[in-house]
């Protein structure tokens, strides 16, 4: 037998020794082509936060977890005591309104969302919890607001953080 015959015999015995294997690989390739899956959706949220025009500047925060069936989802970013799916700030500084906005994919599993936003000023803070449930990959929107009220040097302040997020 030359060397390129048995090469060849070497290539047929390996090909046949690998048509189990290659027959799961195409078995399993044709079931995850045939479940279903969800489409993913972009989303987009945004922070506005309004205030005094002079003196006094006050800021919001906006978390927002995914969740499936009520429980956070990952990933996770960590920002001082709270793990959230995402965070955006802004502040008040000359009355506003200045937004802020940050942009993502929904994760195609996700069934809820809870948005928290907190809006401070002057030693007040306030916090709103929003929340929605919907089908996975179905297009969202919803929205949050905390306003602060203080009294600063014999004049109310008052700071709004608005949150929306659509998806």
């Amino acid at each position: 037998m030359s060397l390129n015959e048995y090469a060849i015999q070497q290539r047929v015995e390996a090909w046949n020794s690998n048509k189990p294997i290659l027959a799961l690989v195409f078995a399993l390739f044709t079931v995850f082509l045939t479940v279903p899956t969800f489409a993913t959706s972009s989303f987009t949220a945004s922070l506005t936060c309004t205030g005094p025009k002079f003196g006094v500047i006050g800021g919001s925060f906006a978390y927002w977890n995914w969740t499936v069936n009520g429980v956070s989802i990952g990933p996770f970013i960590q920002t001082g005591i709270f793990a959230s799916s995402g965070v955006i700030h802004c502040n008040s500084t000359g009355g506003g309104p200045n937004t802020t906005t940050a942009s993502g994919t929904q994760p195609s599993n996700a069934n809820g969302i809870l948005v928290r936003v907190t809006s401070q000023i002057k030693g007040c803070y306030h916090t709103t919890i929003a929340t929605q449930s919907f089908s996975p990959g179905q297009s969202i929107s919803i929205k949050a607001s905390a306003t602060c009220t203080r009294v600063s040097y014999g004049v109310v302040v008052t700071e709004t953080g608005s949150f929306t997020l659509i998806s």
